[in-house]
């Protein structure tokens, strides 16, 4: 993988050299990341591009780059440098623009929702996939239901997932389509399939058809797929006439929710982990709060979200959930307060997970967080935060000794304008 990458950046520098174009630079630098972290134990940070670090000390060399081949046709390249000398491509995709379309293809983070913790469906918890997207570039409106439905988004992405699984190599595919019936509100409906795979019996054209009418979703055999589907939306509540006559005017109270179903009655969602959230800003915008709460179990029932009795391996990637980080069975409260100072911004944070609440075993992680950033000078942003990590496993309703990790990470970022 290193030799391989190192000979595809060996070819775009070659490129770099040999064209140009005239409307913009070929080869665009657009941030330079220079991270130091330090952990007393090994972390896996959650939502942060299945990224892990080591006990002691961490340094990465982050590129944020994009070469422009073409006024359509654009690649980016996010490439890490680690302190002992490996090359990683965290992100790496090109992206073409054809009418009112976009094709990306290669590895690229996603995220769905509107949660500002976790996604149900679908987050960068997970390293980005290698995939194929087509989007749309600009909202599409239907004549017959412009007013119903608003501005029309859409994102189907198809991609393979990896051999160390159960069943190796399925594939896995999706589509959210979003509306925007106002500017207050908008809402979308999403729906991944996790299909196929190394052992498991080829499909005609009409299986594809039923599978998407999810059909025989239940039953034994080939057509048995593990599907998830659902729906998120987010309401700018402020702008209800209601809450408006009482609300301060110009500061944003925003209520959302993401909502899906791990299992199918009646070709349905059902067994549903539920997301839901508010927003609120004051003093002028500067303090930003956000409350979240997300919970995916069934109480006096067996561990449920995200497995399937097919796909045992179940809704991962490199053994990472691809939804909501917190996995099966869970409930997470996510706290953030943001404070614009004159000069930087100051966030603190506090997280709460709960794992196995069907379970005699509880596994309860607590985090906190305290951050300042923006700091500019010139070109350079400096950001540095603390954070404090707590696990108690309680085993038979009797707690066990806690487990502790610090982090201290510090960030210098060069942006070109």
């Amino acid at each position: 993988m290193r030799i391989s990458l190192i000979l595809f950046l060996t070819l775009v520098i070659s490129l770099c050299q040999i064209t140009s174009n005239a409307s913009q630079p070929f080869l665009k630098i657009n941030e330079i990341h220079l991270d130091l972290l330090y952990l007393d134990k090994y972390l896996q940070i959650e939502n942060n591009d299945g990224k892990a670090y080591q006990e002691g000390q961490n340094y990465n060399l982050i590129f944020n780059t994009q070469i422009n081949l073409y006024k359509n046709l654009v690649i980016y390249l996010n490439p890490e440098l680690k302190e002992a000398g490996d090359l990683n491509l965290l992100q790496g995709y090109l992206n073409l623009k054809l009418s009112n379309s976009q094709i990306t293809l290669g590895k690229k983070s996603l995220w769905w929702g509107p949660g500002k913790h976790g996604s149900m469906l679908l987050s960068n918890n997970i390293e980005p996939f290698l995939l194929l997207k087509l989007s749309n570039d600009q909202p599409i409106i239907l004549p017959w239901a412009g007013k119903l439905l608003g501005d029309i988004n859409y994102s189907w992405l198809l991609t393979r997932l990896e051999e160390e699984r159960v069943i190796p190599y399925p594939y896995l595919t999706g589509l959210r389509i979003n509306f925007s019936p106002s500017l207050s509100f908008n809402f979308s409906l999403n729906r991944v399939i996790i299909f196929g795979g190394q052992g498991r019996e080829s499909y005609s054209f009409s299986d594809y058809w039923k599978m998407i009418l999810a059909s025989h979703e239940n039953e034994t055999g080939k057509l048995n797929n593990n599907q998830l589907a659902g729906f998120d939306f987010t309401l700018q509540a402020s702008n209800i006439k209601f809450i408006k006559s009482f609300w301060p005017q110009g500061e944003d109270l925003i209520i959302y929710g993401d909502f899906v179903g791990e299992d199918e009655a009646g070709s349905l969602p059902c067994k549903w982990g539920r997301l839901g959230g508010i927003s609120l800003t004051a003093l002028k915008r500067r303090v930003n709060l956000t409350l979240e709460y997300a919970d995916n179990s069934f109480k006096n029932s067996r561990a449920y979200f995200y497995t399937h009795d097919i796909y045992q391996s179940g809704y991962t990637y490199q053994q990472r959930i691809i939804g909501h980080h917190m996995g099966g069975d869970a409930e997470d409260f996510y706290l953030n307060l943001n404070y614009q100072l004159r000069r930087c911004l100051l966030e603190l944070t506090y997280d709460l997970e709960n794992k196995g609440l069907s379970l005699s075993n509880i596994e309860k992680k607590k985090q906190y967080l305290v951050k300042i950033g923006g700091l500019k000078r010139g070109n350079l942003v400096f950001s540095a935060k603390y954070g404090y990590q707590r696990i108690i496993k309680d085993k038979n309703n009797l707690p066990s000794p806690e487990e502790t990790n610090q982090l201290i990470y510090l960030e210098v970022k060069l942006a070109f304008f």
